[in-house]
């Protein structure tokens, strides 16, 4: 009777182990698989308010303002050397310093880790070289107002994403930027080439700030502009398209699925 239940509880062990196993085995798999499908993804830096990048340089859009020892309590603030400043925002001198458009402030090491210390850092998202990011840094204000598609009678050629006046718009991809100013009722916008994604262009329309070039390459996650309602608009918002020689494309096409907590449709501009 003994050596019964003893086969017994040998014959219990091993099919244990053997469930065990199996299960080792299946979460390994399902992580093989997982790795393997994202394995073309790429890692994204997406700049916001605290981080922010231009010419491969971290640090700060800011407008001076009229203030007195603005400039000076701005570079001493962030560690900004006074050389590098000028250099990057292309200034000869102090006294040709704009003082009502946003200039970058290159971060010092030292307030970069403040920053770290403070636990201010940017979001790192996965995305596939041949995808889009959405072009608007999104908070609880931020929805898709119209769709690509016939609207009042007329070709609305993207997508209006709703946020607030001075929202971060970002590039969606890695491209050089071909346009960068005013056209007409688009207001202020940026185009950006895309070779790497089947020759497409981005374009993003109504912004209050252009903070890029003409022939400045950006990278996908950096940010461009400030949203606002330059041009034809009734409200801030950004106009987003993607066109390939001049034929409208839907963004949606090229993007991931936008958060359903933030899905709203409305008319805005």
């Amino acid at each position: 009777m003994a050596v019964h239940n003893k086969k017994l509880e040998q014959q219990m062990k091993n099919k244990i182990k053997s469930l065990i196993l199996g299960t080792i085995l299946a979460i390994a798999a399902l992580f093989t698989y997982t790795t393997f499908a994202d394995s073309k993804k790429e890692l994204t830096i997406l700049d916001n308010q605290y981080i922010q990048s231009y010419e491969g340089k971290d640090g700060i859009w800011i407008t001076i303002g009229k203030s007195k020892n603005a400039l000076e309590n701005i570079l001493a603030e962030n560690h900004t050397n006074y050389d590098e400043f000028l250099k990057i925002n292309q200034l000869e001198n102090a006294k040709k310093i704009p003082n009502n458009s946003p200039l970058f402030f290159p971060y010092g090491e030292a307030r970069l880790s403040e920053l770290e210390l403070e636990g201010k850092s940017r979001e790192a998202v996965l995305s596939e070289p041949d995808k889009l990011v959405w072009p608007v840094i999104m908070d609880k204000n931020t929805k898709i107002t119209s769709r690509i598609g016939r609207r009042w009678h007329k070709f609305h050629t993207g997508i209006d994403i709703a946020c607030v006046r001075g929202s971060i718009i970002v590039a969606a991809a890695d491209g050089e930027v071909t346009e960068a100013g005013w056209q007409g009722h688009y207001g202020k916008i940026v185009k950006i080439s895309h070779p790497q994604i089947a020759q497409t262009e981005t374009i993003y329309a109504h912004n209050t700030h252009v903070m890029v070039k003409s022939g400045d390459r950006v990278k996908k996650g950096q940010i461009i502009a400030f949203s606002g309602t330059t041009g034809k608009s009734t409200g801030p918002h950004l106009h987003f398209e993607v066109r390939y020689q001049n034929i409208f494309l839907n963004p949606e096409h090229f993007l991931p699925n936008f958060p359903a907590s933030l899905e709203a449709i409305a008319q805005l501009d």
